[in-house]
């Protein structure tokens, strides 16, 4: 059932994940096309100084879901409706500070963004853009906790997947209509008010929460706030960082490559979104040698699908973002070692991805803290360390050294304290991954792309990509054969069921 379950996830992730950066995109064309580098810079701006509310979520949605993990093992609804109870009175709670927050945002960022914008513009388009995240907040994100440690995120992803489809129809048709950039947010907003009645409607039916006076005590939630912070740096800073000390246009060309990259990035921790239930339903049980062998093939699959997608995203990226900017002359959008770096970042983060998702579904919050404080004091100190010299590649440096330090503390207390593994084993890994890494980025620098059009690219990606998988497969089949053949035989069992 759990191996059903994780590959339903993993597929509807899969899918969400690949709308999401499909939809990414065409949206942010459409806005630079119809209102400019600047609008489009704008608007990543805003959405990212917003975001800083996921602060006062202080990681509590992964606290919630490995405590959980058990009760729902258990059926134990009492304790369930408990812990549900607690988790929507932390949330609502938030929705009042949040609320604050974008008062307080929307009057005075109009004085700090650098372009030719009216305080009155600004203003509005800072309200509008942050109603979707108060509803999320305040409506949604309980069941989303339940239903993700139930092991039944493919609800989730289904109904995600639906809705980016339309938004980018009605974000399309706002602005064939005309609609200006305040108008095509308030579209958008309009078609995810959807998502709380879907929710309510769903857990109703499905889990018959019981009224209760008692509230479940949270434990671990300002442990879950560091590590929510060192989240909240890899995602936000960077752009904060431009908007202060460069301005919105170069904004505007970090979202574009940062599309791409953390598009990739997304469709790689679909495996991670959809194992992670499993993983913690597996430790709540103290099944230990399960445990190993869903590691195992977990630690694999992600990693040789990180490093395949990736090699094959470091060579293909500045030839898309060339197509993709065509006749957007405001800018400039080539940036080739900037891409480079960012793409090592991203490839970086999905590594470390493997080891923090089995830490944190142990419950290892309070243990683990001082590895997030470590990779976010890294980020932001390299970042402005390189920013003014190098621009937005010393602010991609920055988010590549905080991965690499955390990912190398992460392997260290994961190895002691939860599977047990010697440095051999890690050192076996990496070597493999850079190794393909390398020798496949070589060789498709060696081949000549020349792009003229997207059937051109799409082309050239899909000889790079076949390459990449041959040399890859023929790696792996080396020094990892016992994993692929694991791999293979679990696909070919739950294709025959």
């Amino acid at each position: 059932m759990r191996s059903k379950n994780a590959m339903m996830n993993i597929g509807t992730a899969l899918i969400l994940q690949l709308l999401t950066a499909i939809s990414g995109l065409l949206v942010s064309r459409l806005i630079l096309q119809t209102f400019g580098s600047n609008v489009n810079g704008l608007v990543t701006s805003i959405t990212q100084f917003l975001s800083y509310v996921s602060l006062l979520e202080a990681g509590i949605g992964g606290v919630i879901r490995a405590a959980l993990f058990k009760p729902l093992a258990e059926q134990d609804t009492e304790k369930i409706s408990e812990i549900i109870k607690a988790t929507k009175i932390f949330f609502q709670k938030i929705v009042y500070i949040f609320s604050a927050y974008v008062i307080i945002l929307a009057v005075a960022y109009p004085f700090v963004v650098k372009g030719n914008f009216t305080w009155k513009y600004v203003f509005f388009l800072v309200i509008i853009i942050s109603i979707s995240t108060l509803f999320e907040y305040f409506f949604c994100l309980p069941y989303i906790n339940l239903l993700s440690a139930d092991q039944k995120v493919w609800i989730i992803s289904l109904l995600n997947s639906a809705l980016v489809v339309i938004n980018i129809v009605a974000i399309y048709l706002a602005i064939a209509a005309g609609f200006g950039i305040h108008g095509v947010k308030i579209c958008g907003i309009l078609v995810y008010m959807i998502k709380p009645v879907f929710y309510y409607l769903y857990v109703k039916k499905h889990y018959k929460l019981q009224k209760t006076e008692k509230v479940y005590r949270i434990e671990q939630k300002w442990n879950g706030l560091v590590h929510n912070l060192a989240q909240f740096i890899h995602n936000n800073t960077d752009v904060a960082l431009i908007t202060l000390f460069i301005n919105v246009s170069e904004v505007s060309v970090y979202a574009v490559y940062y599309a791409v990259a953390s598009g990739i990035e997304r469709v790689i921790t679909s495996i991670s979104v959809g194992c992670a239930a499993g993983i913690g339903d597996v430790i709540a049980r103290k099944e230990k040698e399960r445990l190993n062998d869903v590691i195992n093939t977990f630690e694999f699959v992600q990693s040789s699908v990180a490093t395949v997608l990736f090699t094959v995203t470091g060579v293909m990226i500045v030839p898309f973002v060339e197509l993709y900017s065509h006749g957007v002359t405001d800018t400039n959008y080539v940036r080739p070692v900037f891409a480079y770096v960012l793409v090592l970042a991203e490839l970086f983060y999905c590594i470390r991805s493997i080891y923090s998702t089995i830490i944190l579904n142990a419950g290892h919050y309070k243990q683990t803290q001082v590895n997030a404080v470590m990779e976010a004091v890294t980020n932001i100190v390299v970042s402005l360390l390189f920013l003014k010299k190098m621009g937005i590649i010393g602010v991609a440096v920055g988010t590549l050294s905080g991965m690499i330090v955390r990912t190398i503390m992460d392997i260290r207390y994961l190895s002691k304290n939860i599977v047990y593994r010697t440095p051999v084993f890690f050192v076996k890994s990496f070597a493999t991954n850079a190794v393909i890494f390398l020798v496949c980025s070589y060789v498709g620098y060696l081949i000549p792309i020349n792009v003229i059009g997207w059937g051109t690219w799409i082309f050239m990606a899909s000889t790079v990509f076949c390459i990449t998988g041959v040399i890859s497969v023929f790696v792996y089949s080396i020094t990892y054969s016992k994993q692929m053949h694991e791999v293979i035989d679990r696909v070919r069992f739950l294709i025959r069921r």
